[in-house]
């Protein structure tokens, strides 16, 4: 989609799917008919869809997610699309094609006007593969529980010990960050304050949420502010959350600050930010409290990794991973999945494969936990050779 040349629509009732190369990432995407149409034709051939709300929308610079991507919304959808399937005899443009054909199709054929056409298919795309589907939110099979009701020998006996993910409400919705972290209240106490973002970026508070209204707001991956010693530039943030008690035992304290590997951070992105799928380091236990926002989880258990594109080893941007795999997913039965929500805290147990990414703003804290339940692999972890003092 976007190529300059000629450009070919096909009918809404094609079967089957599309691979083609992508001019605004350079990526290879797979698409449906309808959604092929939708960034390749552009609003001045909206009448090859069969949805009045998607010319609308065209229209206005728009694309509709329920319309573009098929309608997945009710379980009356299509059928899982396999990835590399095609359209017997359809060849489609790359980024520098300039003329395209499709055997057996009626579809129209004109030539880019350039300029603002051109501009609204580039948009398109950039929505298109930045769009987070509604359906990659409806899965929720993570337990809530309430911290009020769940004593700590349940957490440990159905959680901790057996490794299984787990919300807990009723925690920090209490803290103090749930009213002193808003932005605007960060803003005004920690505006000048520099933080860590990305890997080797420090900017201060201030600039990086204007970042997030502006250049992170249309990025495919936003940059994410993810500050490890948060605690010692905002003192006052130490004593505006607690860490909940069933991770109270930290046997990693024993070595002290100054010896202990990284453990604790303060973590701000906007929606599309996130971490691509991971296992936490240090064979740790992890909680991630969510102070505002929501985030969408995905996990996978410690003996079946997540579904990969070969080129990319897990790092794609993660509305691109759920494009891609999360309807294809032959492991899907054994995926763990949810939103947390503002005031919420999930426990990440050893091992399991996640990925984490906002539905908006976030503000959120994480913290690796050592306890007697899996000290023995982390004091293997520390014996070898790369991790002594």
């Amino acid at each position: 989609p976007g190529s300059r040349g000629a450009r070919v629509l096909l009918p809404s009732s094609t079967q089957g799917c599309l691979e083609t190369a992508c001019a605004h990432c350079g990526c290879t995407h797979t698409l449906a008919a309808s959604e092929y149409n939708t960034l390749v034709g552009g609003a001045d051939n909206a009448e090859v869809s069969d949805s009045p709300p998607l010319r609308d929308r065209l229209e206005r610079g728009e694309v509709s997610s329920e319309d573009a991507a098929g309608s997945h919304e009710d379980d009356a959808c299509e059928p899982p699309r396999k990835k590399g399937r095609s359209v017997p005899g359809a060849k489609l443009p790359h980024a520098t094609g300039a003329s395209v054909s499709a055997e057996g199709t009626e579809g129209a054929v004109e030539q880019d006007d350039g300029g603002e056409r051109e501009a609204r298919r580039s948009e398109a795309v950039r929505e298109y593969l930045t769009r987070i589907e509604p359906r990659w939110l409806k899965r929720s099979n993570v337990e809530r529980r309430c911290v009020d009701s769940l004593s700590h020998e349940e957490f440990v006996s159905r959680y901790e010990r057996p490794g299984l993910p787990v919300i807990l409400t009723g925690a920090v919705d209490k803290w103090a960050a749930a009213t002193e972290w808003t932005r605007e209240r960060l803003l005004e106490r920690f505006g000048e304050t520099r933080f860590r973002v990305s890997a080797s970026v420090d900017m201060t508070l201030r600039d990086y949420l204007a970042y997030c209204e502006a250049e992170g707001a249309v990025a495919e991956r936003p940059l994410y502010l993810f500050d490890k010693d948060f605690c010692s530039k905002c003192p006052a943030m130490v004593a505006e959350f607690e860490t909940p008690a069933y991770f109270a035992q930290d046997l990693m304290a024993v070595l002290g600050e100054q010896r202990r590997p990284d453990y604790r951070w303060l973590i701000i992105g906007p929606a599309l930010a996130g971490s691509s799928f991971h296992v936490d380091p240090n064979c740790n236990f992890a909680w991630n409290a969510t102070v505002v926002g929501r985030k969408k989880w995905v996990f996978y258990p410690p003996d079946c990794a997540p579904p990969c594109s070969e080129e990319d080893e897990r790092q794609l941007c993660l509305p691109r991973w759920f494009r891609e795999h999360y309807d294809t997913d032959e492991h899907a039965d054994v995926r763990l999945e949810c939103v947390t929500e503002a005031g919420e805290c999930i426990f990440v147990p050893r091992g399991w494969w996640h990925c984490v990414l906002n539905l908006e703003l976030c503000v959120a804290v994480a913290h690796n936990v050592v306890t007697k339940h899996n000290l023995l692999p982390v004091l293997e972890w520390l014996q070898q050779p790369a991790h002594r003092a």
